[in-house]
């Protein structure tokens, strides 16, 4: 019952699941948004290469989580990795990812920023394809910038899009259990409220395993109420 709640609220463990699934949304979607969205303004461009360029950015959305997440946690090994291969050829320390907590949780981050930027491309392509190339024409005559187009010409028409895509992101990365836990082998250090609630639920407690997985329900419901009012916003605009 009740005593479920009070358990895990009081554990530090779930604490540590709801800070690191804090940080592990607002990282994923702040850099995934910020990669699809300077690809976006690239590849909508008439470019050498566009179509494959397009064809090969979308392989890490399509690419099976296990084989991904493999693939990175071989890339960020010590010094054998291909990561610190590369930091060592330039003269760097190599980093050890998965040894320190906090290199850790960035290393979680880049790892499903990569498997999300290919959703924010594709989406952030079609909706700057539809935007009124008249009032960028307008812009560019009255002397305005590159920065000043994008910043107050560009950005506004893409925001109610963009709104919507921040919150679903965000719900995917609360949702995402393959990420965290097949990256670091289930470190403690990278447990989102998924990972937390299925630890919980197996290992040590039903109970309160479920009371996580109820509480990990509501916070994606309130998500999804706000997404669907930003979706509601963006048809009104359109």
């Amino acid at each position: 019952g009740l005593e479920n709640y009070r358990r895990i609220f009081t554990d530090p463990d779930f604490w540590d699941a709801v800070q690191f699934s804090v940080v592990f949304a607002l990282g994923g979607v702040i850099l995934s948004y910020g990669i699809g969205l300077g690809l976006a303004l690239l590849l909508v461009r008439d470019i050498p290469l566009r179509g494959f360029l397009r064809g090969g950015f979308i392989v890490p959305w399509v690419i099976p989580p296990i084989v991904g997440m493999t693939a990175w946690r071989w890339m960020m090994q010590d010094e054998r990795g291909a990561v610190n291969q590369l930091i060592m050829f330039f003269g760097g320390e190599p980093i050890y990812f998965f040894n320190d907590p906090t290199w850790t949780v960035i290393a979680t981050i880049i790892a499903k920023a990569w498997r999300s930027f290919p959703f924010m491309l594709v989406s952030l392509m079609a909706t700057l394809q539809s935007l009124d190339a008249t009032l960028l024409e307008a812009a560019d005559i009255d002397g305005a910038s590159p920065w000043q187009r994008f910043w107050h010409v560009t950005f506004p028409q893409i925001l109610p899009m963009s709104s919507i895509l921040w919150v679903l992101m965000t719900i995917w990365s609360v949702n995402d259990y393959e990420t965290p836990f097949l990256l670091t082998n289930n470190s403690a250090s990278a447990r989102n409220l998924m990972v937390y609630s299925f630890q919980e639920a197996i290992f040590r407690n039903l109970g309160t395993g479920s009371a996580s997985a109820v509480v990990t329900l509501i916070v994606l419901g309130v998500l999804a109420y706000f997404m669907l009012k930003l979706q509601k916003k963006a048809e009104d605009l359109a």
